[in-house]
């Protein structure tokens, strides 16, 4: 066998090993990150030297899903905010942060991993949302008190590990009206749009409320409208929460704005008259049943940063429907695997 045989097959057996290594890292200001398989962001490693840190939703238009493993490990962080994003922290990401004094978890936030916030000795508090479903082992420090709801997964992980906890009682986010036509809730980003009061056909949604940057459109705020016929959604909007426009019947015409990053589960479900969809470029996260029922649904149009499409996205739409998109992308082997007609447009 060749010299170069042998290191070639010696090298594939790291790769093997360590499949980490194969992943790209690329850089964004402070931040390193690599994506994962829908096109998303996972924080690496934060290299600045800033005390009060509050994290990006975004890194080279790729939306942050996840802080990878000891992304914050033995920085001198003092106070971190995540984004609404984020629903996965990874083992020890914030492990050794010594200095680390209050961190703001997002309230999407599903998994906490083992070690995340070992040997944050500063953290004296901690409140935990009630959308997390998973806390692993030894994630936090004897001293640290767990705050939320009763009963909550935090609730019962603080009794089981011996942690002290503080009761939280469950509080509707508090809504504010804009106007005669919108309620909205702040998020740590901006305001998320929760209720559509008007009766216009046509509808431009602004791009700030009361001063705050519309970042989000929330559950079930246009669903069931019986006179929204056209809806302009604005720039610096983020993503639309799950049922967003469930059942607009007369709903025929979307127009989403560059900065979307998310559309959520049976966002657009049951819009019987969309005819035609331009999903933006940028876009990563489409939601299950999101344009489910959408009949008259002929014309979709979906960019490749769109890498996973779930199965019910599109069902019982328009029996001729037409996916648009580039060729080799999951667009395409979507519109192949379901019997849909496909058209490259590059």
């Amino acid at each position: 066998m060749s010299i170069i045989r042998r290191i070639g097959l010696v090298l594939l057996a790291i790769l093997f090993l360590f499949p980490t290594i194969a992943m790209a890292e690329s850089r964004s200001g402070d931040w390193l990150y690599t994506l994962n398989d829908e096109g998303q962001a996972i924080i690496t490693r934060y290299t600045g030297t800033a005390r009060d840190v509050k994290l990006p939703w975004q890194l080279n238009s790729h939306l942050v899903r996840e802080i990878g493993e000891e992304a914050f490990a033995g920085t001198m962080v003092q106070t971190v905010s995540l984004p609404v994003g984020v629903t996965i922290i990874r083992w020890g990401a914030f492990r050794n942060c010594s200095q680390l004094q209050q961190i703001q978890l997002p309230q999407r936030l599903e998994t906490i991993e083992d070690e995340a916030f070992l040997g944050c000795t500063s953290l004296a508090l901690i409140s935990i949302p009630e959308s997390v479903a998973e806390i692993g082992e030894s994630v936090f420090e004897y001293n640290t008190t767990l705050s939320g709801t009763e009963y909550s997964l935090a609730f019962a992980y603080a009794e089981a590990c011996k942690l002290n906890y503080e009761m939280e009682l469950p509080q509707k986010p508090q809504e504010t009206l804009a106007g005669p036509l919108y309620q909205y809730r702040l998020e740590e980003d901006g305001a998320v749009i929760t209720s559509y009061l008007g009766e216009e056909s046509n509808v431009i949604v602004p791009a700030e409320l009361d001063g705050h940057p519309v970042v989000g459109i929330g559950t079930n705020a246009f669903s069931s409208r019986y006179s929204v016929e056209r809806v302009v959604l604005p720039e610096g909007l983020i993503y639309l929460e799950h049922t967003a426009f469930r059942y607009c019947p007369t709903l025929m015409h979307i127009e989403f704005p560059s900065t979307l990053r998310s559309i959520g589960e049976s966002a657009f479900y049951r819009c019987e008259n969309l005819t035609e969809v331009v999903l933006p470029e940028g876009l990563t996260d489409l939601g299950n049943r999101a344009f489910q029922r959408c009949h008259s649904l002929r014309y979709v149009t979906i960019p490749a940063s769109v890498q996973k499409i779930p199965y019910y996205t599109f069902f019982e739409c328009h029996a001729s429907l037409v996916i648009y998109g580039e060729k080799g992308s999951a667009a395409e082997s979507f519109a192949w695997s379901k019997g849909y007609h496909f058209s490259a447009i590059h």
